[in-house]
């Protein structure tokens, strides 16, 4: 098992802000878990996931 990773680190990780950061978590396919309140992606899930939209961009409307 890889390290999980909360909104908070990735909002660092990504330097975007945490209300694009949520969005992100609730996007259809995206590799979160919720545990209670807490958000959690995996980091190479996380790595994956972004990979797969190489070159795009992703709404975070």
């Amino acid at each position: 098992m890889g390290e999980y990773l909360t909104p908070e680190m990735v909002s660092k990780l990504l330097h975007i802000g945490m209300n694009k950061t949520y969005k992100l978590f609730k996007i259809k396919g995206f590799p979160a878990v919720k545990i209670g309140n807490q958000w959690l992606v995996e980091g190479e899930d996380l790595r994956r996931f972004l990979s797969e939209y190489n070159g795009s961009q992703i709404a975070l409307e």
